[in-house]
Parts: C-alpha cells; structure tokens; sequence
C-alpha cells in the first residue's frame, strides 16, 4: 500500500493512504483511486514523499 507524507511549513504533517500526486497551479493533489484525498498551496508545504511498504 501506497502512503503520502507531507510536511506543512506550520510544523503538522499529512500521513494517508494515496496512488499518486502532482503539483499543477501551485496546488499540490493526492489521490487514492479516484479519489482527491490532499489538496494543499504549495506555498504551505515543505516537502512530500509518496513511499510504498515493501
């Protein structure tokens, strides 16, 4: 299973199950399925690892 980890620049973090990500428009998406699962400003995120246990 695929999760995403996003560090915000407020110190929180986002860890949930998610297939894929991009960033268009200064906007950066997650989904899992079809399902949109993160929608953050690019501007509030530090950084973002999309791993895989394995």
């Amino acid at each position: 299973m695929k999760r995403i980890t996003i560090f915000l620049n407020s110190g929180e973090h986002i860890n949930i199950p998610a297939d894929e990500m991009d960033c268009r428009d200064e906007v950066f998406r997650a989904w899992r399925g079809d399902d949109l699962v993160v929608y953050a400003d690019t501007s509030a995120v530090i950084c973002a690892y999309l791993s895989e246990k394995g």
